[in-house]
C-alpha cells in the first residue's frame, strides 16, 4: 500500500482519483487551494464537500511546516492541474491562480517534495501543449499548422500551412513539437520541465501524462458543471441549443475522467526516470457539432439544433487528437469508458442536478477579457445577453 499526496483534491477530476485511489487500497492525503480561505460567505461554500475516504486533507497553498510534516507520511505526489482549455472553466469555482503564483506553488511541493525524499512524482499535463497538433500535407509530410488572426477575424476557421497552402489534421504522438497557444498551455510545459529537473536532480521517478479534455459525471459533492459538455448537455435538456465556438466544427479528444483516474493510478507504479511524456487520450476526435448531437440522441432520441457564435477563442486549436499508443506500451492504458456510455451518465445526471445557465456567462468572461475574435463578435458589451434573450 502507498500513501499518495494529491493535489486539487475536491477538483472534479481529484474527485474520482481520490476513489480509484482507495479502492486500489492507497491511503491519501489532500491538498485543495479551494480550502484556502474558504467560509461561508464564499461561492459555493454551502455545497463544497470534502471528498470522503481521506486520511488528511490540506489547505493549498500551504506552510512550508505543514506540507513537509504531511510528506513524511506520503511516498509518492499526484499533481493535479485546473482546466487548461477556456471552455472548460467553472464560473462557480475560484478562478484558477495566475501563471506566477502556480509556479511559486510548484517549487514549494517540488522542493518539500525533495526534502522528503519522495521517490515518485506523477504530473497531470494536457495535449494543448502540443498547439495546433500534427498536420500533414498532400505528400504526406508532416507540416507546421497556424491559424492567422485575419483569419479568424474573418471566420476562416482552418489552419493552414506556412506558406497558406492546405494541411490536414493527424492524431498528435508524442514526439510532436510542442508550442502552446495561451498561457495555461505554457504553463503546463513549465511544469513538465520543472519535474524534469528535478527528478534528475533527486533521482527520483516521474511520470508526465498530457490529457485529453477531460468531461464525465460529477461525484458527490462536487459542484462543478463538466466542462464544455457539461454546458451542453444542461442546454439540451433545458430545450435550448448549446452556444458553440467558431462554425462548431472545431475537434477534441475527449477523454472520461473515470479513464484518467486510471492512467495516473498505473503511472504512479510505472513512473520512471526515462518514462518519456505519454498522451492519456481515447484517440478519437469528436467536432463541438458531433458531441451536441450526440447529447440530443441520447437525450431524446433525434438530433437537435446547435448555435454556432462565430467567434474562435485565442489561444486554442482547431484539431487536437492525440495518438495514444505509447501509453498503452508502457503503463498498459486503454481506455475503458466508450464516449457515447459516457454522455449518457452524464445526461443522467444532468436530469436530476438544477445547472444555472452559464455558457453565455463563460463566452461574456472571455470576451471582457478580450479573448474571442470572429466576425460574430460585433459589440465589445452586450451581445451575449441579447443572445440570451433570444433563447428564452
Amino acid at each position: 500500500m502507498t500513501c499518495v499526496l494529491v493535489t486539487s483534491v475536491c477538483s472534479h477530476h481529484g474527485r474520482h482519483l481520490v476513489r480509484a485511489l482507495r479502492e486500489r487500497g492507497h491511503e491519501v492525503i489532500g491538498l485543495d487551494g479551494r480550502l484556502h480561505g474558504h467560509s461561508d460567505s464564499s461561492p459555493g461554500a454551502a455545497t463544497l464537500t470534502i471528498p470522503a475516504d481521506l486520511d488528511l486533507i490540506m489547505s493549498w497553498p500551504a506552510d512550508q511546516d505543514s506540507l513537509a510534516l504531511a510528506l513524511t507520511r506520503a511516498d509518492a505526489i499526484i499533481h493535479l492541474i485546473p482546466p487548461v482549455h477556456p471552455m472548460d472553466l467553472d464560473l462557480l469555482k475560484r478562478p484558477p491562480a495566475s501563471p506566477s503564483a502556480a509556479l511559486t506553488e510548484m517549487i514549494a511541493l517540488l522542493r518539500a517534495a525533495a526534502t522528503a525524499g519522495i521517490r515518485r512524482f506523477v504530473l497531470q499535463s494536457s495535449l494543448m501543449v502540443y498547439g495546433e497538433g500534427h498536420y500533414i500535407d498532400e505528400d504526406g509530410q508532416p507540416q507546421p499548422a497556424r491559424r492567422m488572426v485575419e483569419d479568424l477575424q474573418a471566420g476562416i476557421w482552418q489552419a493552414k500551412g506556412l506558406r497558406g497552402q492546405p494541411i490536414a489534421a493527424m492524431p498528435t504522438p508524442e514526439d510532436a513539437p510542442t508550442s502552446p497557444l495561451n498561457e495555461a498551455a505554457k504553463l503546463c510545459l513549465l511544469r513538465e520541465r520543472m519535474v524534469r529537473i528535478w527528478a534528475r536532480a533527486t533521482g527520483a521517478d516521474v511520470a508526465v501524462l498530457r490529457m485529453g479534455r477531460l468531461y464525465g459525471t460529477p461525484m458527490a459533492g462536487d459542484i462543478t458543471v463538466g466542462g464544455e459538455i457539461g454546458l451542453m448537455a444542461a442546454a439540451v435538456l433545458r430545450g435550448e441549443p448549446p452556444v458553440l465556438l467558431e462554425d462548431g466544427g472545431q475537434t477534441d479528444d475527449w477523454l472520461h475522467v473515470g479513464d484518467a483516474a486510471h492512467a495516473m493510478c498505473l503511472a504512479l507504479t510505472a513512473c520512471n526516470r526515462d518514462l518519456p511524456s505519454l498522451n492519456i487520450t481515447s484517440g478519437i476526435g469528436h467536432t463541438a457539432t458531433e458531441v451536441a448531437e450526440l447529447i440530443a440522441r441520447e437525450a431524446f432520441g433525434q438530433a437537435g439544433q446547435v448555435r454556432p457564435l462565430e467567434m474562435a477563442c485565442i489561444g486554442t486549436g482547431r484539431h487536437l487528437i492525440g495518438a495514444p499508443g505509447a501509453a498503452e506500451n508502457l503503463i498498459g492504458f486503454l481506455p475503458q469508458h466508450s464516449f457515447v456510455a459516457g454522455l449518457s451518465d452524464l445526461i443522467h445526471w444532468t436530469r436530476q442536478a438544477v445547472i444555472p445557465e452559464q455558457a453565455l456567462d463563460l463566452m461574456q468572461h472571455l470576451q471582457d477579457a478580450a479573448d474571442l475574435i470572429g466576425p460574430g463578435k460585433r459589440s465589445p458589451t452586450g451581445a451575449f445577453s441579447e443572445m440570451r434573450g433570444h433563447l428564452h
